[in-house]
């Protein structure tokens, strides 16, 4: 039999045919891997998946995905929430790129992000970003309408100018995690060069803002385990005042209730935070004089000590010295 001659041209085209199926396979696999995030993982709480669907040096908005980290919020998240659903609504795929629109409903039950529950439902729109390699995941982007959600529990009431007060809170909202987390970059960009802070009232030149590194009372709160619980916030036209129930080990050594405090943020012309004013809502209830009149009495070197000028210092070292005495004190006066 004769060997049948076959045009170069033919076989360029058969390839060419077979690469686009590959192409077009590899995309719905993408597909199916992005829809068993969200019916799977989310939907099914069978958070475990993650670590067969996501690569090694996975990231997940521009940060290095961290497994564990997702699955412990993602429990947490099953707390604040019940009955979540995820509805995905469109999966766009192109090359190595899958995105999804995505909306979510839930009824609030639980804390979340400082929030308290409304035992209402909550919607929230999303949409995410995932890039592949080798089918599994390297790149997650993911962007949700957080606020919308805010406003619809009721927790944002605005007056005036609406986009410069939801511009003036998304600003507040990422300080605050700056702050937490140490993002220098993040607080350069959010803060005014000269921003100050405050206690009770704007009077006196206030105390200098650090622009990077911990705040002055970063040490003090993580010693004694400070923990803040958002009520609401009150936006007028230059301000964001963020008002919270606060408590620490600290409070509860000196029998102080979750004490309501009113963080003002205020901004100058260019949206930059240039003033901070903490003040109490209302006199707090607990028994520090008390504390006071003993450790004057038991150790009058330590008053100078722990209170300079009457103010409490909040350095690492008198948080240590504090905790010591005043539990001495508890025990003494049991």
């Amino acid at each position: 039999m004769k060997p049948i001659a076959v045009p170069i041209s033919c076989l360029f085209l058969c390839l060419a045919y077979a690469s686009a199926d590959q192409i077009v396979g590899d995309r719905e696999a993408n597909k199916t891997v992005v829809r068993r995030f969200f019916e799977e993982v989310q939907n099914k709480d069978q958070v475990d998946l993650v670590d067969s669907i996501y690569a090694e040096g996975a990231t997940q908005n521009g940060k290095p995905f961290d497994r564990e980290q997702f699955k412990a919020r993602r429990r947490s998240g099953a707390s604040a929430f019940e009955n979540f659903f995820i509805t995905v609504h469109e999966l766009i795929g192109d090359d190595d790129v899958v995105i999804a629109r995505t909306s979510a409903t839930a009824k609030s039950v639980g804390s979340w992000i400082g929030f308290p529950p409304t035992n209402k439902e909550i919607h929230m729109w999303a949409i995410d970003y995932f890039r592949f390699s080798s089918g599994k995941i390297v790149e997650h982007w993911h962007i949700a309408d957080r606020l919308g959600t805010i406003v619809e529990m009721g927790y944002l009431p605005l007056k005036g100018n609406g986009f410069d007060q939801f511009e003036r809170l998304r600003r507040v909202n990422d300080y605050r995690h700056a702050a937490r987390s140490n993002d220098s970059l993040a607080l350069r960009s959010l803060l005014a060069r000269e921003a100050r802070l405050w206690f009770e009232t704007l009077e006196g030149p206030g105390m200098l803002i650090r622009h990077t590194g911990k705040g002055p009372w970063a040490e003090w709160d993580e010693f004694f385990g400070a923990q803040s619980v958002v009520l609401r916030h009150e936006i007028d036209d230059s301000s964001v005042t963020v008002v919270s129930n606060e408590m620490n080990e600290f409070y509860r050594l000196i029998h102080r209730p979750p004490t309501p405090v009113n963080i003002r943020y205020i901004f100058d012309g260019d949206l930059k935070i240039c003033k901070i004013l903490i003040s109490r809502a209302a006199k707090p209830i607990d028994k520090m004089d008390e504390f006071k009149r003993w450790m004057k009495a038991k150790y009058p070197e330590m008053v100078r000590y722990l209170l300079p000028d009457g103010e409490i210092v909040p350095s690492l070292d008198r948080a240590r010295k504090w905790k010591e005495l005043l539990l001495e004190w508890r025990q003494s006066s049991e």
